[in-house]
């Protein structure tokens, strides 16, 4: 669906774009869903969701997010090698600039790490639609079970914690004065 249908502003000359509802993150949700229905994955499923805004260029919110996410990234090939398992499969959204899955789930960390190392912080933080992103990201999965007991999907949001109004897709990152807590 075309911007335009989607009742969004979306002029790179204004301050600030809106867009009329939370109703266009959900289309944006249901646009991955649709490209990635034929995509079906069976094992232990892990979606970094990713505050890729331009707050996290203050301070040193965006070491500590690449610091995190290499860190994280290493500890699963570690245990990949020790125990000769290869079913934790890892995806990667985002929310600033842009919203969406770049990289969907797989096995292959050197492509969610290639992924990882292109991103450039900027733009708001649409937080709401960030988390819709990885929800839909995560649509087409089988959850396995162990002992009886199922092993849910789960979604590790990595954030400075300032997110922006949910309605504003381009324009600063004019988020709350305080953190979430």
């Amino acid at each position: 669906m075309s911007d335009v249908k989607r009742g969004v502003d979306l002029d790179p000359n204004a301050p600030v774009s809106r867009v009329p509802s939370q109703l266009y993150w959900a289309d944006l949700a249901q646009q991955e869903l649709e490209q990635a229905a034929n995509y079906h994955v069976a094992g232990i499923h892990t979606m970094l969701c990713v505050d890729t805004s331009a707050s996290v260029s203050q301070g040193s919110a965006w070491e500590q997010i690449q610091q995190f996410f290499y860190e994280f990234i290493t500890g699963l090939e570690d245990a990949r090698h020790e125990s000769d398992i290869n079913i934790e499969h890892v995806a990667l959204s985002l929310f600033g600039g842009e919203v969406k899955v770049a990289q969907r789930l797989t096995t292959n960390y050197t492509l969610v790490k290639r992924a990882f190392s292109l991103l450039q912080p900027g733009g708001p933080t649409p937080l709401f639609g960030g988390l819709l992103m990885a929800i839909a990201g995560l649509s087409n999965i089988s959850t396995p079970t162990c002992n009886g007991i199922r092993i849910r999907p789960r979604i590790i949001l990595i954030t400075d914690g300032h997110p922006t109004n949910s309605l504003i897709v381009s324009g600063p990152d004019v988020g709350h004065s305080e953190p979430m807590v």
